[in-house]
């Protein structure tokens, strides 16, 4: 076991540990909505954390991309998470705004599967190993 690996599962299980008290303290209320949208945005963060270790140790192209696209999906979590939770935390803002920011990053994950390997690559043609805190990572070859 290496430090990456030991400090991403250490911020995953606390994450978790966080999410699952916060799903405890909203039991169904309206009136603690907000503790609903904290663990949602908790729970993106954990999935955020799963697609970094797999980027990072994926041996094929193809591994690498998956885990990029769908950690667009983990923001989409940790958008709808944050907003809900300001919201109903401070009842301010407008509810145009809101939608709309909502609707912009609904837009960018369909654009996220729709178009290339993911919006941030093309394609991912081949991985090269670099150092990191002592373990050897994936990241895409530079051409």
């Amino acid at each position: 076991m290496n430090w990456v690996t030991i400090i991403w599962s250490g911020g995953a299980g606390a994450c978790l540990v966080i999410a699952f008290m916060h799903l405890e303290g909203w039991g169904g209320s309206a009136f603690q909505r907000a503790n609903l949208w904290f663990s949602l945005t908790v729970l993106g963060v954990v999935a955020m954390i799963f697609c970094e270790l797999v980027s990072m140790y994926a041996e094929l192209p193809e591994t690498f991309e998956n885990a990029i696209q769908w950690a667009h999906v983990a923001s989409l979590s940790i958008t709808i998470g944050m907003l809900g939770f300001v919201h109903s935390s401070f009842g301010t803002g407008r509810p145009w705004l809101l939608f709309m920011a909502l609707g912009l990053r609904v837009a960018a994950v369909i654009a996220n599967f729709t178009t290339g390997s993911s919006l941030h690559f093309l394609k991912v043609d081949s991985l090269e190993k670099i150092s990191f805190m002592g373990a050897q990572v994936s990241v895409p070859a530079q051409w």
